[in-house]
């Protein structure tokens, strides 16, 4: 009679904790509910696409194709011939393999800003007529604001002094890891500003489009890292009373957030683009790289860690898109650009 008493007091203490586990996850039920970020992805990444590539068509394969008709369109604003024919010439002749390498090179970068387009309309909001505009789609800014305590909007009083700690333990660890990011964006300006230097350095529009794109991208990364680092050294303060202390930590910390986020993509693009003066199928091919592991971490799919820990099926959305259907994604404008070449 003990030995079964005893064995139903385990029963009924793992049912409480299956409970109690439940119940404590239950905050993730709303970030399981949301949409997957796949098709708004792709919905801006081809607004973008449409938009570069025929820009880019224009200019790299119609001109140079049909210099004659095109002169008689811009010969308002272009009256010398010569210099019109100097200016296809020296900027925008190139060879075929490179126009198709420079064009799934923009397929590639607009998937990149796709990506950050959708994950940036995903921010939350406490305003009800801008969050009904945000994206509700799985993104980690969704994921982080519904379930983080640093994300909060407001800190309750009771635990002000525990999340406050949190906020500087949190923001020593950010500063000293943005310190190494500062250093990488000074270095890929530095090596930009290298190449503008070089001696009798004759650059192509693609090029200087390239060079700038990319000295653009490292200052915007540099300032924002700065701004980060600022923010967290004014968490440190030793301000006049909590309540003052509370609000002004929470403010500090929070502000953080769009310039990480934005100064890590314009890290990548700076880097991307560095590549890109040099070859751009390998800056193609980073891109892609880029793509495949970011997606698995700034659009986290934790449906099977939280199947695992209890949470209930049924609140999930239809399952995502597997990861074949993303390397398919990103892999495609790398074969289309070789079977042209190969047919060209």
């Amino acid at each position: 009679m003990q030995g079964g008493k005893q064995v139903q007091e385990k029963t009924e203490s793992a049912n409480d904790g299956g409970d109690s586990a439940k119940i404590s996850l239950h905050v993730l039920d709303d970030y399981l509910g949301l949409k997957d970020p796949i098709s708004n992805i792709i919905k801006y990444s081809l607004v973008l696409i449409v938009i570069t590539c025929s820009l880019y068509v224009l200019l790299g394969f119609i001109v140079p194709a049909y210099p004659d008709a095109v002169y008689q369109i811009v010969q308002f604003y272009v009256a010398d011939r010569e210099l019109f024919d100097r200016i296809v010439a020296n900027y925008l002749t190139v060879p075929l393999a490179s126009r198709w390498d420079r064009l799934v090179l923009l397929v590639y970068l607009s998937l990149y800003a796709g990506m950050w387009w959708a994950y940036f309309k995903s921010k939350i909001s406490m305003d009800p007529p801008i969050e009904a505009k945000r994206l509700k789609i799985q993104t980690l800014r969704r994921l982080l604001g519904t379930t983080s305590s640093h994300w909060k909007p407001k800190i309750e009083p009771e635990v002000d002094k525990e999340i406050i700690q949190y906020f500087r333990d949190k923001g020593n660890a950010s500063m000293s890891v943005i310190a190494i990011l500062v250093a990488a964006s000074v270095l890929i300006f530095d090596q930009i500003s290298s190449i503008w230097s070089m001696e009798d350095a004759s650059f192509t529009l693609w090029q200087y489009a390239v060079l700038w794109a990319g000295m653009l991208a490292a200052v915007t990364s540099f300032v924002c890292f700065m701004l980060c680092v600022d923010a967290l050294d004014t968490m440190h303060n030793r301000f006049q009373n909590d309540d003052v202390r509370s609000t002004l930590v929470h403010y500090f910390y929070t502000y953080t957030i769009n310039p990480r986020y934005v100064a890590v993509a314009s890290m990548l693009l700076s880097m991307v683009l560095l590549l890109a003066y040099h070859s751009e199928v390998l800056a193609s091919l980073s891109i892609a790289i880029i793509l495949w592991v970011g997606y698995q971490f700034w659009f986290p799919d934790i449906r099977g860690s939280a199947a695992e820990r209890g949470v209930d099926m049924a609140i999930m959305m239809p399952r995502r898109h597997k990861g074949w259907h993303v390397v398919l994604l990103i892999s495609l404008p790398l074969a289309i650009s070789a079977l042209a070449k190969l047919y060209a």
